[in-house]
C-alpha cells in the first residue's frame, strides 16, 4: 500500500510535465504562424494573444531564435530570411 501513494505522485508529476510540454509546443507553433503571417511580431502583442507573461513570450522567441527558426529583436521577433545568420548570444 505505501508504494501505491509514492507512485501517483510520481505518475502524476510526470503527467503534468508532459502537458506542460505539449503546450508549449502549441505556444511556440502559435507565434511562429503569426510570424509567418506578419513578417514581424511585438513580445506585447503575442503575450496578449496567447495569454501569458511577457517573460514567457521572450523565453519562447529566445528559444526559437537558438532553433534558427526566427530572428530576435527588440520587443519582438521577425521572419528569419533564408540564408540569414543568427547572432549567437
Amino acid at each position: 500500500m505505501r508504494l501505491r501513494l509514492i507512485v501517483r505522485p510520481i505518475a502524476f508529476k510526470l503527467s503534468a510535465l508532459m502537458s506542460k510540454e505539449v503546450k508549449m509546443t502549441q505556444r511556440r507553433q502559435k507565434i511562429l504562424l503569426l510570424l509567418e503571417l506578419n513578417e514581424q511580431v511585438s513580445s506585447r502583442e503575442l503575450s496578449h494573444r496567447l495569454h501569458v507573461s511577457y517573460d514567457t513570450i521572450r523565453k519562447d522567441v529566445i528559444n526559437l531564435e537558438k532553433l534558427r527558426m526566427l530572428k530576435r529583436v527588440k520587443g519582438g521577433a521577425i521572419v528569419l530570411e533564408e540564408g540569414s545568420e543568427v547572432d549567437d548570444k
